[in-house]
């Protein structure tokens, strides 16, 4: 089976969030089986397969092979989050982006702090997700000086292309200034820290959202929520 157009279930489920995904796939295998006239006669032992059963075995084993692709595809990505530690990553990134934890509590920038070093200094992790996670750790974080940056890069042993990549991505200037105007001095802070509303909001969105993994929400959906809200 081929994922694509064709694939009810892919266009299905494309979207979905793979712990829905994979809780769905299970429950419409278990239906399909229970409900096919095929698999019933096949668990009837001494009774021979009547026409109707005949003619709809093809369809049966094409339905159920499709079937068995999601539910191995589900399979080997829950077996990626377990292998790359993508559950931990996850929840920092999560922390990081909301500038909360999961019970809607701040988290302190020197556990953040920490949290990202002990992933850094993991010598299993993937460079990846050590290259994605500093990004998203300098674009959050006001206070942090070139030096500091500099100590972070070298703690995840980031190979000349990667440095070179962190370095072309704050050229855009999409982090914060590192001083802290109001104090007067540099000062390691979530930039959240700064806009209260939306601290509130993903408070709220710690209690509220479906997966603990998904609490954040970009503000551009916020903002297309409110302009096309019917009035």
């Amino acid at each position: 089976a081929e994922l694509g157009e064709q694939d009810e279930l892919w266009v299905r489920f494309r979207h979905q969030h793979i712990q829905s995904v994979n809780q769905e796939v299970q429950e419409e295998i278990k239906r399909f089986v229970k409900e096919n006239a095929t698999a019933q006669i096949q668990k009837q032992e001494g009774q021979g397969p009547t026409l109707q059963a005949i003619r709809s075995l093809p369809q049966y084993q094409e339905m159920l092979a499709k079937y068995w692709v999601h539910a191995s595809l589900t399979e080997q990505s829950f077996a990626q989050l377990q292998e790359r530690n993508l559950m931990n990553v996850g929840i920092l990134e999560q922390d990081l982006a909301c500038g909360v934890d999961k019970d809607g509590k701040e988290v302190s920038a020197s556990k953040l702090l920490t949290m990202l070093s002990n992933h850094l200094s993991d010598a299993n992790a993937e460079v990846d997700d050590k290259l994605r996670l500093l990004l998203l750790y300098f674009t959050q974080m006001t206070g942090l000086s070139p030096s500091d940056r500099t100590k972070l890069m070298e703690a995840a042993q980031l190979s000349l292309t990667s440095e070179e990549t962190v370095q072309k991505f704050l050229s855009l200037q999409l982090h914060q200034e590192n001083v802290d105007t109001e104090a007067g001095t540099s000062r390691l802070a979530h930039r959240l820290e700064r806009d209260k509303d939306r601290r509130k909001f993903f408070k709220r969105r710690a209690k509220n959202a479906a997966y603990e993994l998904s609490r954040f929400e970009p503000f551009v959906k916020t903002l297309m929520e409110v302009i096309f809200q019917p009035r």
